[in-house]
């Protein structure tokens, strides 16, 4: 259960509550107090690590990609017609290549950065003993 799972009969609004009627600001508050106690600082780092790990990878991968499917365009516009119109296939490419490259670098950034994460959950989930 997370720290953000609260039972729904607990989170009725109070009188003194700035959304009353509607007992998510209660719930929101709750779970803002006790989440911060129950997350060992490991994992805080370890999913620090992952996300930082998911931005770097994307950043790689989108000028990487745009620029290796523009290459691939541009030799195949090449070898097959001199007189086609080379710019907008081109930008095609380059959408298509940041596509590729959001998908196929985040997934590179996360896969580099699972092996920490994982590490920390078996550290912090052992017994203390």
């Amino acid at each position: 259960m997370t720290a953000l799972a609260v039972n729904p009969a607990e989170t009725s609004p109070t009188p003194t509550s700035p959304a009353v009627g509607t007992g998510l600001a209660v719930a929101h508050e709750r779970a803002e107090s006790t989440g911060a106690e129950l997350v060992p600082p490991e994992i805080v780092a370890a999913e620090r690590h992952w996300w930082r790990g998911l931005v770097v990878g994307i950043a790689i991968g989108i000028p990487v990609c745009a620029l290796l499917w523009m290459g691939l365009v541009g030799i195949a516009l090449a070898v097959a017609d001199p007189g086609w119109p080379v710019w907008p296939a081109l930008g095609m490419a380059a959408v298509v290549g940041v596509f590729a490259g959001a998908f196929l670098g985040g997934w590179a950034g996360v896969t580099a950065c699972a092996e920490a994460l994982d590490e920390a959950e078996i550290h912090t989930a052992r017994p203390a003993g």
